[in-house]
C-alpha cells in the first residue's frame, strides 16, 4: 500500500475513532452523571459534558445532587476523559493494524493451486477434441 493511502487511511481511522469515542462517552456521561449528580442550569446540550471542570459548574452555582461531592465528580470527570482517549486509541489504532496486516494477494483464483484436484490434470484432458465432439 502506498504510503499517501496509508496516511489517509490513518486519518479516516483517527477521525472516526473520536467520533465513536465521543459519541459512547458522552452519551453515557448524560445517562449516568449528569442527571444523577447534579443540575446543570447553564447547560448547551451535548457540548456541555465532562469537558468543562467541575469548579465552572460549582462557580456557575449548579445544584449538586444528595449524596454526592463535588470530589466524586471530578474523579468521575477523570474517568471518562481516560475512557474517552481509551476507546478513541483502540478504535483507531485496532482497525488500522488489521487494515495494514491483511496480506495482498494477487489474483489467482482461475489457476490452480498445487494441492487442488486440477493441478495434475493436464489442460487437454479437461478441453480437448474427445470432450468437445458430439460423441457420435
Amino acid at each position: 500500500m502506498k504510503a499517501f493511502l496509508r496516511v489517509i487511511l490513518f486519518a479516516v481511522c483517527v477521525f472516526g475513532g473520536a467520533a465513536f469515542a465521543a459519541f459512547i462517552t458522552v452519551g453515557a456521561w448524560h445517562i449516568q452523571i449528569e442527571p444523577r449528580a447534579f443540575q446543570c442550569w447553564d447547560s448547551v446540550g451535548i457540548f456541555d459534558t465532562y469537558w468543562e471542570g467541575i469548579d465552572e459548574h460549582r462557580g456557575a452555582g449548579d445544584k449538586i445532587s444528595p449524596g454526592w461531592t463535588w470530589d466524586e465528580i471530578k474523579i468521575a470527570r477523570e474517568i471518562y476523559i481516560g475512557a474517552f482517549f481509551s476507546i478513541w486509541a483502540a478504535s483507531a489504532l485496532i482497525p488500522f493494524g488489521l487494515i495494514l496486516g491483511r496480506p495482498e494477494r494477487s489474483n489467482t483464483a482461475l489457476q490452480p493451486t498445487p494441492g487442488s484436484a486440477f493441478s495434475s490434470v493436464s489442460r487437454s484432458t479437461l478441453v480437448g477434441p474427445a470432450r468437445l465432439s458430439s460423441g457420435r
